[in-house]
């Protein structure tokens, strides 16, 4: 319930802010993994990819990031990792130079990808 200076307002909009969270007491790199590709799906429901069909092997890096990690293989869940954000940082769509990803996503993918590569 959102309350304005005449009472409850009626007019209200719900929605959600994608950002930083607090760091987790303990780092488990999957968890972080399975957090940025959540926050993949979220860029695309907010309209942050331009083109979700070119951005999709940014997901599927993320996917076979996990799955390395998970089975102890972490040389090659950095080099998934290395390569989404790659692909975060030069995705075009075909034929034109319009970005994929907005500023938006590509700063919150890319972020959150190098600190678990620094991490990791």
């Amino acid at each position: 319930m959102v309350y304005s200076a005449g009472g409850v307002d009626s007019n209200v909009v719900a929605g959600a802010v994608v950002g930083p969270v607090p760091e987790p007491e303990a780092f488990v790199p999957v968890d972080l993994c399975r957090h940025i590709e959540e926050l993949y799906r979220q860029c695309v429901e907010l309209g942050w990819i331009n083109a979700p069909e070119l951005a999709a092997t940014v997901l599927t890096s993320l996917d076979a990031a996990r799955t390395s990690l998970v089975s102890g293989r972490t040389e090659a869940g950095r080099g998934h990792l290395a390569g989404a954000v790659a692909h975060v940082l030069n995705a075009t769509e075909s034929g034109t130079t319009e970005r994929v990803f907005t500023s938006e996503a590509e700063g919150l993918l890319t972020a959150n990808i190098s600190y678990l590569l620094d991490r990791i």
